[in-house]
Protein backbone atom coordinates (compact mmCIF):
# COMPACT_ATOMS: atom_id res chain seq x y z
CA UNK A 1 0.00 0.00 0.00
CA UNK A 2 1.25 3.47 -0.67
CA UNK A 3 1.95 5.81 1.87
CA UNK A 4 2.73 9.79 1.76
CA UNK A 5 3.79 11.32 4.87
CA UNK A 6 3.64 14.94 5.31
CA UNK A 7 5.99 16.42 7.47
CA UNK A 8 6.39 20.50 8.30
CA UNK A 9 8.49 22.64 10.34
CA UNK A 10 6.75 24.54 13.44
CA UNK A 11 5.92 27.67 11.73
CA UNK A 12 4.04 25.72 8.45
CA UNK A 13 2.44 23.86 11.50
CA UNK A 14 -1.09 25.43 11.10
CA UNK A 15 -1.16 25.38 7.36
CA UNK A 16 -0.20 21.62 7.10
CA UNK A 17 -2.93 20.75 9.73
CA UNK A 18 -5.33 22.16 7.62
CA UNK A 19 -3.96 20.34 4.55
CA UNK A 20 -4.32 17.09 6.29
CA UNK A 21 -7.46 17.71 7.92
CA UNK A 22 -8.82 18.30 3.97
CA UNK A 23 -7.40 15.94 2.10
CA UNK A 24 -7.82 13.12 4.88
CA UNK A 25 -11.55 12.69 3.73
CA UNK A 26 -10.55 10.98 0.79
CA UNK A 27 -7.31 9.72 1.06
CA UNK A 28 -7.21 9.12 5.65
CA UNK A 29 -5.78 5.62 4.69
CA UNK A 30 -3.00 6.53 3.01
CA UNK A 31 -1.92 10.02 4.57
CA UNK A 32 1.13 9.77 7.44
CA UNK A 33 1.71 12.70 9.84
CA UNK A 34 5.35 12.81 10.45
CA UNK A 35 5.18 16.29 12.43
CA UNK A 36 5.89 18.87 13.37
CA UNK A 37 2.85 17.77 16.04
CA UNK A 38 2.77 21.95 17.45
CA UNK A 39 3.83 25.50 16.43
CA UNK A 40 5.87 26.00 19.31
CA UNK A 41 8.44 23.83 19.72
CA UNK A 42 11.64 24.55 17.83
CA UNK A 43 12.73 22.18 15.27
CA UNK A 44 16.08 21.74 12.97
CA UNK A 45 15.69 20.86 9.28
CA UNK A 46 18.11 18.30 9.61
CA UNK A 47 16.11 16.11 12.12
CA UNK A 48 12.96 16.99 9.87
CA UNK A 49 14.78 16.20 6.33
CA UNK A 50 16.32 12.54 8.21
CA UNK A 51 12.87 11.93 9.37
CA UNK A 52 11.62 12.32 6.12
CA UNK A 53 14.24 10.15 4.09
CA UNK A 54 13.96 7.45 6.69
CA UNK A 55 10.04 7.39 6.00
CA UNK A 56 11.03 6.98 2.04
CA UNK A 57 13.47 4.82 2.30
CA UNK A 58 11.77 2.29 4.38
CA UNK A 59 8.88 1.09 1.34
CA UNK A 60 9.71 1.48 -2.37
CA UNK A 61 6.07 2.45 -2.26
CA UNK A 62 6.52 5.78 0.35
CA UNK A 63 6.44 9.77 -0.17
CA UNK A 64 6.92 12.29 1.00
CA UNK A 65 5.69 15.89 0.96
CA UNK A 66 7.05 18.89 2.90
CA UNK A 67 6.43 22.28 3.90
CA UNK A 68 8.46 24.83 5.25
CA UNK A 69 8.43 28.72 4.56
CA UNK A 70 11.15 28.40 1.57
CA UNK A 71 10.40 25.09 0.21
CA UNK A 72 14.31 24.17 0.53
CA UNK A 73 14.84 23.94 4.58
CA UNK A 74 13.63 20.07 5.29
CA UNK A 75 14.60 18.89 1.60
CA UNK A 76 18.40 20.19 2.15
CA UNK A 77 19.04 17.51 4.24
CA UNK A 78 16.87 14.67 3.18
CA UNK A 79 18.78 15.18 -0.11
CA UNK A 80 21.88 13.97 1.21
CA UNK A 81 20.02 10.45 2.18
CA UNK A 82 21.04 7.76 -0.31
CA UNK A 83 18.17 7.24 -3.10
CA UNK A 84 16.31 10.91 -2.35
CA UNK A 85 16.05 13.03 -4.88
CA UNK A 86 13.88 15.98 -3.39
CA UNK A 87 12.10 18.63 -6.04
CA UNK A 88 11.08 22.43 -4.87
CA UNK A 89 7.12 22.69 -5.94
CA UNK A 90 5.95 25.61 -7.17
CA UNK A 91 3.35 25.44 -9.28
CA UNK A 92 2.01 22.38 -11.37
CA UNK A 93 3.87 22.67 -14.01
CA UNK A 94 7.01 21.77 -11.82
CA UNK A 95 5.09 19.41 -10.15
CA UNK A 96 4.36 17.41 -13.52
CA UNK A 97 8.02 17.59 -14.19
CA UNK A 98 8.93 15.91 -10.79
CA UNK A 99 6.49 13.76 -11.03
CA UNK A 100 7.67 12.17 -14.62
CA UNK A 101 11.10 11.97 -12.87
CA UNK A 102 9.79 9.32 -10.09
CA UNK A 103 10.75 11.83 -7.21
CA UNK A 104 9.26 10.52 -3.97
CA UNK A 105 10.19 13.84 -2.06
CA UNK A 106 8.05 16.78 -3.43
CA UNK A 107 9.00 19.98 -0.67
CA UNK A 108 6.31 23.35 -0.84
CA UNK A 109 7.15 26.40 0.54
CA UNK A 110 4.27 27.47 3.01
CA UNK A 111 4.18 30.98 1.63
CA UNK A 112 1.54 29.80 -1.40
CA UNK A 113 -2.19 29.77 -0.71
CA UNK A 114 -3.40 27.23 1.47
CA UNK A 115 -6.26 26.45 -1.11
CA UNK A 116 -3.35 26.28 -4.12
CA UNK A 117 -1.46 23.85 -1.45
CA UNK A 118 -4.54 22.05 -1.08
CA UNK A 119 -5.10 21.82 -4.72
CA UNK A 120 -1.63 20.07 -5.71
CA UNK A 121 -1.46 17.78 -2.77
CA UNK A 122 -4.52 16.96 -4.06
CA UNK A 123 -3.57 16.33 -7.57
CA UNK A 124 -0.49 14.85 -7.00
CA UNK A 125 -2.01 12.04 -4.47
CA UNK A 126 -3.91 11.57 -6.93
CA UNK A 127 -1.09 11.21 -9.52
CA UNK A 128 1.17 8.60 -7.13
CA UNK A 129 -2.53 6.51 -5.87
CA UNK A 130 -3.48 5.57 -9.36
Amino acid sequence: MKQIGIISDNKSFFKKSLIIKELSENYLDCIVDLGTYDDVTEVDFESLGNKAANFINSSENNYCLTLDLSGNGISMFANKHKNINGEVIFNEEVLDEAFRSEIRLFCFTSTLHTENLIAIFHKLITKILA
